[in-house]
């Protein structure tokens, strides 16, 4: 029996949080006043932002992109408790957050740091759960006729082929496995 989708989000929102990929406030390249900032950015292509003070507890940041130093304020901050799952469309709107935990500024998260390998894997698994939710409608409609519908006529070629191929050698189990997830979301819109 599958696990309802609901309720792997609920325990993927709950096992992966920003804690796991945010970069400790203790492993920041931070500097003393803007003219060291500028320094930084100007050796460091890689960095956007740069907070302040060096040492102790943060309360300003320079922007590569702006002028001045600039207050940590509220709009700047996420819970470090908050869901890899919820990061991507949270970050859609910003590229970057000062992490918060227990009231205090622990740590920052970057737009880049979705490309971190901890990141893949709730979304996987949220792909996953999505495909074992949709799979069995659309295989109960799936057959050679609508393949030209959806697919275009090269990878309709393509499956047809391995479909004649593993009949003739009598391991046949249909569609399972064939088609890829953006394919099986398709079919699930045109069956809808």
């Amino acid at each position: 029996m599958s696990i309802p989708i609901e309720r792997v989000l609920a325990q993927l929102s709950k096992t992966f949080t920003v804690r796991d990929i945010m970069i400790d406030s203790d492993d920041l390249v931070r500097a003393d006043n803007q003219s060291d900032a500028q320094q930084i950015l100007a050796s460091h292509p890689e960095f956007d932002i740069i907070p302040l003070p060096s040492t102790g507890p943060l309360m300003t940041y320079f922007r590569r992109d702006r002028s001045k130093i600039n207050p940590i304020r509220f709009e700047d901050l996420i819970s470090d408790g908050t869901s890899l799952v919820d990061l991507p469309d949270i970050m859609s709107e910003r590229d970057f957050f000062f992490v918060l935990s227990s009231n205090v500024i622990s740590g920052f998260i970057h737009f880049s740091d979705l490309n971190k390998g901890l990141m893949k894997l709730p979304l996987f698994v949220l792909f996953e759960a999505v495909e074992r939710h949709i799979w069995p409608e659309v295989a109960a409609k799936l057959n050679n006729s609508d393949l030209p519908k959806v697919l275009d006529e090269k990878r309709v070629e393509v499956l047809r082929h391995h479909i004649d191929r593993t009949r003739k050698k009598d391991v046949d189990v249909g569609w399972t496995g064939l088609l890829r997830f953006d394919e099986i979301l398709r079919f699930a819109k045109f069956y809808s």
